[in-house]
């Protein structure tokens, strides 16, 4: 939990404060309820991106049986979205899995470390 912790501080220099506060929350309740439990952040697409236009029921549901699988496994998810799709999100994982924090791109590796215990340093080049 402390190499989470110190992902999320350090990822929390790209956050905004509404950002900054729900994934501060939700470790909190992490902590106090599984101990030891990592906290697994997902940013969902903004409604109406038309990058995600098409594929966007697909990344819905992918959130959603991934989500059910952390929590089954014992870990807690948060996913961030904007206003228009909270209720779909909050509907099928509840409230305190939820929150209204659109990222302007759901691929949160381009600028966060993939593991805060041992970082990895990604070099970004076009394809």
């Amino acid at each position: 939990m402390k190499s989470l912790i110190l992902a999320l501080t350090l990822l929390g220099l790209f956050m905004t404060n509404t950002v900054q506060a729900a994934v501060q929350a939700a470790v909190q309740a992490a902590v106090q309820a599984e101990g030891e439990a990592e906290l697994i952040v997902l940013a969902a697409p903004q409604a109406g991106d038309p990058y995600y236009e098409e594929v966007a029921d697909q990344i819905f549901d992918f959130h959603i049986t991934y989500a059910q699988l952390i929590m089954a496994a014992g870990d807690d998810v948060l996913i961030l979205t904007d206003e228009l799709a909270y209720s779909d999100y909050a509907d099928k994982l509840g409230p305190d899995h939820v929150a209204i924090a659109p990222m302007e791109d759901i691929w949160a590796r381009d600028y966060g470390l993939s593991n805060a215990a041992t970082p990895v340093r990604f070099r970004n080049t076009a394809a």
